[in-house]
């Protein structure tokens, strides 16, 4: 095991792992606008390669990746013209270092459509196209009040398919996780806690979010083919005055939190997919000091809790703490390497630790920026600002 400290003076978004590269995306302000950079970074020929710069943060289309360790990086934005507005799939295979424009639609130029865009990367010739914007209706009696639109594309030969899954059509696809070669996870639904579309308290604008567990040729074949029900595990919803939070997927769990936020209470849920074995922790004093958080470290899964100075790591399985860090901030938990930020006299160090023997493994000067593992590495950014 390796760990590699990247001090950075770039506001980093977002650092992932694609094979032997990784992916930078930054953000910057250029002239008032707020700019996306994006460039990959080869951690063996400590060489960096621009692949994208100067694209506006709103023209910026989330792209999910649902392919089984895929080592290429997709990314979409809106590239806008004189003559017309489109919005561009790109393919960077990280094995040659080639970019690939995949497939690309027209999209309405009016600056005050509200229409948004999500893209799901199913397999090297199958993309889900969402549009999402707001029902132009205004009323008491409305169920949800964004309207989403799903079309499967074939790449290959140019056949669409548009979804047929009521659940899909009525509360949108929020994320798809792969799990193994041939399942995902799958969240639907948006709620007020993350999406500002969405008014809190206000039951007529609520979606209702979901979480399933099922097979990718399922989806596909019962989604956008001649069902209606998507025939899946359903491990966990929520709606109006409760919310899906933190979900994830990682070794043998997918995990995710339902939070009460009328009643300020929250269920974990761990789903062990490979047993089919369901663990739940109930948190009855769920208020914005006391929420907990579910990671999955070396295969078992953990809630962390935090505390007036302390950080506590319990073992759901064991039912015990394994870990309890006292008089430091915690930042992130990088692969099964716990990350801890401390300040004095406005200096700040940065300190890893190991899992489960809570071993110092690293300190340094800088502050914590994001991380990611790559196989057996693992790559810490930090600031020294």
């Amino acid at each position: 095991m390796n760990i590699r400290i990247i001090t950075t003076d770039k506001k980093i978004k977002e650092v992932k792992s694609h094979g032997k590269m990784i992916s930078e995306l930054s953000a910057r302000v250029s002239s008032n606008d707020y700019l996306y950079d994006l460039e990959m970074f080869d951690p063996q020929e400590n060489t960096i390669t621009p692949v994208e710069s100067d694209i506006p943060a709103q023209d910026w289309i989330p792209v999910c990746n649902c392919i089984w360790e895929s080592e290429d990086f997709f990314y979409a934005y809106v590239n806008n013209s004189d003559e017309d507005s489109k919005v561009s799939l790109f393919r960077y295979k990280t094995s040659d270092g080639t970019r690939t424009e995949i497939f690309s639609f027209n999209k309405d130029p009016d600056p005050f459509d509200d229409m948004r865009f999500r893209l799901f990367v199913l397999s090297e010739d199958q993309v889900i196209v969402q549009a999402e914007r707001h029902k132009l209706q205004d009323t008491d009696q409305l169920m949800g009040n964004i309207e989403f639109n799903q079309t499967l594309h074939d790449l290959n030969t140019g056949e669409t398919n548009t979804i047929k899954d009521v659940n899909l059509i009525n509360n949108g696809i929020s994320i798809i996780i792969p799990v193994s070669p041939a399942d995902i996870m799958m969240k639907t639904g948006f709620s007020s806690i993350l999406d500002s579309r969405i008014t809190a308290g206000r039951e007529s604008e609520a979606l209702i979010e979901s979480v399933y567990f099922g097979s990718m040729a399922m989806f596909i074949s019962s989604a956008f083919r001649d069902k209606t029900t998507i025939g899946y595990k359903l491990l966990g919803t929520a709606y109006n005055d409760k919310g899906i939070i933190d979900p994830g997927a990682r070794d043998d769990y997918i995990y995710f939190t339902i939070l009460d936020y009328e009643n300020m209470s929250a269920e974990t849920i761990f789903y062990d997919h490979v047993t089919d074995e369901t663990l739940r922790c109930l948190n009855e004093n769920a208020n914005s000091e006391e929420l907990c958080f579910s990671h999955v470290i070396n295969n078992v899964p953990y809630i962390r809790s935090n505390s007036a100075g302390s950080t506590m790591f319990f073992n759901v399985r064991a039912s015990e703490n394994d870990s309890v860090f006292f008089n430091e901030n915690f930042q992130a938990v990088v692969g099964n390497l716990f990350v801890f930020d401390s300040a004095a006299r406005s200096k700040h160090r940065i300190r890893v630790y190991d899992s489960p023997k809570n071993k110092l493994l690293l300190e340094t000067s800088g502050k914590y920026v994001a991380g990611c593992q790559s196989d057996s590495d693992y790559y810490i950014y930090i600031s020294s600002k």
